[in-house]
């Protein structure tokens, strides 16, 4: 009897030592596939912190670009109105300046008449 179990305590023991090796087993490859989970997870949030880096980078530089474009648009309304007030001088000295080339020659005309008749006068007195 003691034979008999002697031999199923070996079988008995045989078997636990085997479940025991498969369990380490799996628990090493359990924890290598643990490893190399932690690995993608811990670079999946580096790639996710250097992603947001850039965004909030971007964001700002969008919000710098968005300031500098209000600056630059509210120049070109100033450069705008200024441009208009001087076409508007610019075409009021042209209207004067026509007027005094219009007052000029008529100013010219009427000397030129002037001289005619003068010229005339002094025809007309020689003649006498």
């Amino acid at each position: 009897s003691s034979g008999i179990n002697a031999e199923y305590g070996d079988k008995n023991s045989s078997g636990l030592d085997s479940s025991l090796a498969e369990a380490n087993a799996r628990i090493a490859a359990l924890e290598a596939s643990l490893r190399e989970l932690t690995d993608k997870y811990n670079k999946l949030v580096k790639d996710n912190n250097a992603t947001l880096s850039r965004l909030e980078e971007t964001e700002a530089r969008e919000a710098n670009l968005s300031k500098q474009k209000k600056v630059l648009s509210g120049q070109i309304d100033e450069l705008k109105a200024q441009l208009e007030d001087e076409s508007s001088q610019r075409n009021s000295l042209a209207n004067q300046l026509r007027g005094a080339s219009a007052d000029l020659q008529a100013a010219r005309d009427e000397i030129e008449i002037a001289s005619q008749e003068k010229n005339d006068l002094k025809r007309n007195l020689g003649n006498a």
